[in-house]
């Protein structure tokens, strides 16, 4: 709802998810007064559906919580934002230290976990400056290229056998 303030147009695809909560998720979207040529609430998808998924999106967003829970602030392993990076789709993503440990500014949007409307924020600028996340998503396919397992094997190899 606060992406509306900032923007004249949107289509928000939540993709994925239980599908136990997508009909909890659409009460609160109409509450909020989203329609449903705002938000659609996909819930899981099959794993031959994702690409395709992912290729109709103009953004991969990875949100979180706000939590003090070290899962979240350190644990978390981010591989939903890892395919959007392989899939060159431009991000937005909570600023949380694995995502840092991934990515930089350069690299995506940051928005601070549980703060809806930083990721307002964030979205719309990602949203208004297409070329600019264009450039950031390149650069993010571009490091991932090298955190494939095989770059990572080679450097392993390369520090034993040093």
């Amino acid at each position: 709802a606060l992406l509306k303030t900032h923007r004249e147009t949107f289509f928000l695809w939540v993709v994925g998810g239980p599908a136990s909560e997508v009909s909890r998720l659409q009460k609160l979207a109409r509450e909020h007064g989203l329609t449903d040529a705002d938000i659609r609430f996909e819930g899981p998808v099959p794993s031959a559906d994702v690409p395709a998924a992912m290729a109709a999106a103009d953004l991969g967003v990875y949100p979180a919580p706000k939590s003090s829970d070290p899962f979240f602030h350190r644990d978390t392993s981010p591989l939903k934002l890892l395919e959007y990076m392989a899939a060159g789709l431009p991000t937005v993503s909570a600023d949380l230290t694995p995502v840092r440990d991934l990515l930089s500014e350069n690299e995506t949007r940051f928005c601070a976990p549980g703060d809806s409307a930083d990721l307002a924020r964030a979205l719309s600028a990602a949203l208004a400056d297409p070329a600019g996340s264009a450039t950031r998503a390149e650069a993010a396919q571009a490091r991932i290229a090298r955190l494939s397992w095989r770059e990572r094997m080679a450097r392993i190899t390369s520090l034993c056998s040093a």
